[in-house]
């Protein structure tokens, strides 16, 4: 894939401007690991497990239950919920409205 001069100095500048944040090498020689693969297979597992598990009844509610939880740990909950009810008021779906 080819960029255009804009895009790669944009990139370019990224680089420059968190230089001192990218200290990966240091982490490797920890031992830690520095991919987003080791959490997102945890995610995987751990929602996976619980998302299948005996007692979860409706499994569509999952992705809901994400949502919801996502936004209340980032602070975000106010303005998800208000979002989720002005989409819902406009389908008209009451029963929506209503949870």
């Amino acid at each position: 894939m080819a960029l255009d001069t804009e895009t790669a100095q944009k990139e370019i500048g990224y680089l420059e401007n968190n230089l001192a944040r990218m200290t990966y090498g240091m982490f490797r020689k920890a031992g830690c690991f520095i991919g987003s693969g080791v959490v997102e297979a945890g995610c995987k597992t751990v929602i996976g497990k619980r998302m299948n598990a005996r007692d979860v009844l409706v499994r569509s509610g999952g992705q809901g239950m994400l949502d919801l939880r996502c936004a209340f740990l980032s602070n975000r909950l106010d303005p998800f919920c208000q979002a989720r009810t002005t989409a819902y008021a406009a389908e008209d779906n009451h029963l929506k409205l209503a949870a």
